[in-house]
């Protein structure tokens, strides 16, 4: 088996800055104010689905994630491992082992 990494949203990461930017702040964020503060605003339903993971937020989204935390854009991935048989890589064109 081959193995190849992709990133995934971490919903983890989202509640995280949330309640750190809270806290910079002295005081708690809802998930309704912290969606209010993107642009455009996002519901509390939303970030909630984000932050349980029920749903990714789309690239527009997680620039906008960034805006309001000021965290990179790695901060909210984090690897994955995909595990590929060697033939299903080398039919996809990629260099398997040298």
């Amino acid at each position: 088996m081959a193995n190849n990494i992709s990133m995934q949203f971490d919903p983890s990461a989202l509640r995280l800055s949330r309640h750190e930017l809270g806290a910079f702040e002295g005081r708690t964020i809802t998930q309704g104010e912290f969606g209010q503060r993107m642009n455009p605003p996002r519901s509390a339903s939303r970030i909630s689905q984000w932050e349980n993971g029920k749903e990714e937020p789309e690239g527009q989204a997680v620039a906008e994630l960034c805006r309001v935390t000021g965290k990179p854009i790695n901060f909210f991935y984090k690897p994955r491992l995909i595990e590929q048989s060697i033939n299903q890589t080398a039919e996809m064109g990629q260099v398997v082992g040298t």
